[in-house]
């Protein structure tokens, strides 16, 4: 791995949240991820291994954060991702079609950080298009 040290990412008090690492000074981008599992799909992953697939998919990926819910009468989880490259969507939605019939949307995020950053874009964007 080189020079480059791993960075743990301060670690939620919500006990739902599931923690991965990411390089220092990396250049990933962060997506939001809605993954919505189908009630018959969810229904018998739960009777077959108690949702052991979510459990192997979660390892496999480490996100940087993960959380369940229930979202129009489906299970629904919600993930933020870290990606180096938009051909990494394949293998992060594959196995939640794969596995779970799921259906996955994906979208870029910004922390606050990453908003600041963009506020010179902002400021020009105001100047030529108002």
């Amino acid at each position: 791995m080189g020079t480059e040290q791993l960075v743990k990412r301060p670690v939620s008090r919500d006990p739902g949240v599931y923690t991965g690492t990411t390089l220092k000074g990396d250049n990933t981008m962060r997506f939001f991820l809605k993954i919505t599992i189908p009630v018959e799909a969810g229904n018998a992953a739960a009777k077959k291994d108690r949702f052991k697939s979510i459990q192997l998919i979660l390892e496999e990926q480490k996100p940087e954060a993960a959380y369940f819910l229930q979202d129009g009468g489906n299970r629904t989880a919600i993930l933020i991702m870290n990606m180096e490259d938009a051909s990494q969507l394949a293998e992060i939605v594959e196995p939640w079609f794969l596995a779970l019939n799921a259906s996955v949307e994906c979208k870029p995020v910004m922390v606050a950080g990453d908003l600041q950053k963009a506020f010179p874009a902002l400021e020009r964007a105001v100047k030529s298009f108002s």
